[in-house]
């Protein structure tokens, strides 16, 4: 065996390894990026159905309680769907179209549709 030969044989078994640690990485990489974009629309699902709950609770209530609460992510009204990313859900009752910012809302009921809006 030549010494050219050894060392011709280590190059590709190197180059073999990081081929496969590439490929490794990729797939890694590409999984991931799933996962977040699960847990996003997850997350989007969350918010929608939070939004909806507080709409049924601001139409059940014949007073004028306000309720405030914290938004994670811009959402939309609009008629009776309510839309957050990628994501929406409808609700029963009445709501005024709003869109919604990220932060702090308040909910109330006013003449038998529920508002929401920014503060």
């Amino acid at each position: 065996m030549q010494s050219g030969q050894i060392d011709v044989e280590a190059v590709l078994a190197i180059i073999f390894s990081l081929a496969i640690l590439l490929i490794v990485l990729a797939y890694t990489n590409t999984q991931t990026d799933e996962l977040k974009r699960l847990e996003s629309l997850e997350d989007e699902k969350i918010i929608c159905n939070k939004i909806s709950a507080i709409i049924s609770l601001a139409n059940s209530n014949d007073t004028n309680e306000r309720a405030e609460f914290f938004l994670e992510k811009n959402a939309t009204i609009t008629g009776n769907t309510i839309t957050v990313g990628n994501h929406y859900c409808y609700f029963l009752g009445s709501a005024q179209n709003a869109a919604l910012s990220a932060g702090k809302i308040m909910a109330k009921e006013s003449s038998g549709v529920a508002v929401l809006e920014n503060i």
